[in-house]
C-alpha cells in the first residue's frame, strides 16, 4: 500500500494525539469536574458542552485522576486527565476526518457489539502502545471518543477494560445532562 502525503499527515496527527494522551502534561488544575455557577444556560448540544463535565466525580476519586488539560477548537472539545497508572481523554469532535483518525490511531479491533449504558460503541486498540479507545455517535455529525493509555507494563486489553468501565459512567453522565437521547444509538463505524 502506497501512503500519500495526506495519509502520512493524518497518521502523524493521530500518533501525536495518542502520544499527548499517554504522556500527559504536568499541571495542578482542579481534579474534579464542577458545575458552573455562572448564569449561562446549560448547553443544548454536545458541541457546546464542557467535556470535563462528562467524567463523574466518583471516577475521578476512584482512579485518583488529576485534570491536566482542556482544549477547545473550531471542530472539537477535549479534556485530559492522568493518574499513576494511566492517562485518559474525552474528546468531542464534529469534523469529517474524525472516524478516519480514530481508525488509524486505534487500528486493532476490540470486542464486537460493545454496549455501554445502552449505547453501541466501537472499541479499537493501538498497535504501538498499551492504549484503547471507544467511539460513538450521540447526535448527527458529532462523535465522542474516550481514550485510555495505560502505562507500561500494562496492555491494550487492560486499557480497554478501563475504557468500558469509565465509558459507561461517561455515557450516563452525558445522558444525565440531557445531552443524549434516552434511546440507544447505533454504533459508529470506522469503515465506509
Amino acid at each position: 500500500m502506497t501512503r500519500t502525503p495526506a495519509s502520512r499527515a493524518i497518521r502523524l496527527l493521530a500518533v501525536t494525539l495518542l502520544a499527548t494522551i499517554l504522556v500527559g502534561c504536568g499541571g495542578s488544575e482542579d481534579p474534579s469536574p464542577r458545575a458552573s455557577k455562572s448564569s449561562a444556560p446549560p448547553p443544548e448540544s454536545l458541541r457546546e458542552a464542557d467535556p470535563c463535565s462528562f467524567l463523574p466525580r466518583s471516577r475521578v476519586t476512584a482512579y485518583d485522576l488529576k485534570k491536566v488539560g482542556k482544549d477547545i477548537s473550531e471542530t472539537s472539545r477535549s479534556c485530559t486527565w492522568t493518574s499513576a497508572k494511566f492517562s485518559m481523554m474525552i474528546l468531542v469532535r464534529w469534523d469529517s476526518q474524525t472516524l478516519v483518525d480514530f481508525g488509524q490511531a486505534f487500528p486493532v479491533p476490540g470486542e464486537d457489539d460493545v454496549n455501554l449504558d445502552g449505547v453501541g460503541v466501537v472499541i479499537g486498540k493501538s498497535d504501538v502502545r498499551p492504549a484503547c479507545a471507544s467511539v460513538f455517535l450521540p447526535e448527527q455529525g458529532t462523535v465522542v471518543q474516550l481514550v485510555v493509555g495505560d502505562k507500561r507494563p500494562s496492555t491494550a486489553d487492560a486499557a480497554c477494560e478501563r475504557v468500558k468501565t469509565i465509558g459507561a459512567s461517561t455515557i450516563q453522565e452525558i445522558r444525565d445532562q440531557n445531552l443524549l437521547d434516552a434511546e440507544p444509538s447505533a454504533a459508529a463505524s470506522t469503515t465506509s
